[in-house]
């Protein structure tokens, strides 16, 4: 724009570009922002990882307390039925094979061998298997499907003939 001025005005520069030390002092404070940010990303992922492992380990060992109870209360059952059966037909009650596999899967689940009272249920466990297997038919469950092969189909005789799904689609000669 022109003021009626001879002079030359001085041009100033908009593109933000410094100089020496304050150049120097902003290159510096970015790097020290950035290395804080990671710094708090890291803390933040070390803070999340621990959280996730504090709530599997005490939700599995939950769980496998839970399955600890049931299984207690499953085999209590099963000697009630054991007394209620030998009282009634004078004959030792064998628990049905899928019931001891069963059992035995639940305490593999949360068997710790540290626990005393997880060995009496392994020998409990243990005596329900033994006895399972004296049943006739106790590997039955266990031994492999039995393939039946299907015949295959016959041909019709008398074939329909083959519809065009779609009418608009004519086959052409050739």
């Amino acid at each position: 724009m022109f003021n009626g001025s001879s002079e030359r005005r001085v041009k100033v520069s908009m593109r933000g570009k410094r100089k020496g030390p304050e150049r120097k002092g902003i290159v510096n404070r970015a790097k020290e922002q950035r290395e804080a940010r990671a710094e708090e990303r890291n803390r933040r992922n070390a803070a999340l990882l621990l959280q996730r492992v504090y709530r599997g380990r005490s939700a599995t060992g939950a769980a496998r307390r839970r399955r600890r109870d049931d299984f207690d209360g499953k085999v209590r059952d099963i000697e009630r039925v054991a007394a209620i059966v030998q009282a009634q037909t004078k004959q030792a009650f064998r628990a049905p094979p899928h019931i001891a596999a069963a059992l035995a899967r639940d305490l593999l689940f949360f068997f710790d061998a540290e626990l005393d009272a997880d060995a009496a249920r392994l020998r409990s466990v243990a005596v329900l298997l033994r006895d399972a297997a004296t049943n006739p038919g106790f590997f039955a469950p266990l031994a492999a499907p039995q393939v039946s092969r299907r015949p295959k189909p016959k041909p019709d005789p008398n074939p329909k003939p083959h519809r065009n799904p779609n009418p608009t689609l004519r086959p052409t000669a050739s």
